[in-house]
């Protein structure tokens, strides 16, 4: 059965929340977040398009941006001080929006973890209870895609890459971090609703990918008991592996 590692983390949720954050160069703290959730069914992975919750914030911040991030954000100084809130406050509105829900917060990339880290007051305990609930609750997608799907060179792909793999159109600014977590969910459901086209991108660069001990020791497995194993056999294996 495809996807049972997400059907477990996913079973008893019913709002699932695709977030991204842009932060500062050199202290790695928050200047931007946007996330778009969706409601679903407790033991579903998909999820009801037409119930969503949008939500998007500069974010005030004393540190330096630094050059890069001012460059690929268009964030400066003058945004957040014309456009940009507190960060509890963010926390606060970001609260209320999301109490109702049981849910699994998605990123992609560990690094959006830790910038929450940066930028929490560690003595404040509305953030600190706000960092742990989503630490607690959280999928790294890159981390699961990537043992599954990597290039040539056994590494991770980029959001644009995989939009690019999974003919998915862009329809906003790249490090905008509204539109990176809408970029994320439609990687998301073009991986769950292409079972055909993620088994053929595993099998790609199946021989570069670093994490597919557990399956060769499988397709072992069958040749030892059964004399003989074949390229059907592999594809069963990721098929339930996806």
């Amino acid at each position: 059965m495809p996807f049972t590692t997400l059907s477990h983390t996913l079973k008893d949720r019913n709002l699932i929340v695709f977030f991204d954050l842009e932060a500062t160069q050199f202290s790695h703290k928050a200047i931007a977040l946007g996330l778009i959730a969706y409601e679903k069914k407790p033991g579903d992975l998909l999820f009801d398009m037409e119930k969503k919750i949008e939500y998007h914030s500069y974010i005030k911040q004393s540190d330096d941006i630094g050059p890069v991030v001012e460059e690929m954000t268009g964030i400066t100084k003058d945004v957040l001080a014309k456009e940009g809130k507190d960060f509890h406050t963010v926390v606060l509105e970001v609260t209320k929006l999301l109490r109702p829900y049981k849910k699994k917060y998605v990123s992609y990339g560990s690094m959006d973890i830790k910038i929450l880290g940066c930028s929490i007051n560690p003595k404040d305990e509305t953030e600190e209870n706000f960092y742990r609930n989503i630490t607690k609750n959280y999928l790294d997608f890159h981390t699961y895609i990537s043992r599954r799907i990597c290039n040539e060179k056994g590494q991770s792909y980029s959001i644009v890459s995989l939009m690019n793999l999974y003919g998915i159109e862009n329809k906003g600014r790249y490090h905008d971090p509204l539109t990176d977590a809408v970029d994320l969910m439609k990687i998301y459901q073009a991986y769950i609703t292409n079972i055909d086209r993620d088994i053929q991108l595993y099998l790609e660069h199946y021989s570069r990918n670093p994490y597919t001990n557990s399956i060769n020791k499988q397709l072992t497995l069958k040749i030892l008991e059964e004399g003989q194993a074949n390229k059907e056999d592999l594809i069963s294996l990721l098929r339930d592996n996806l």
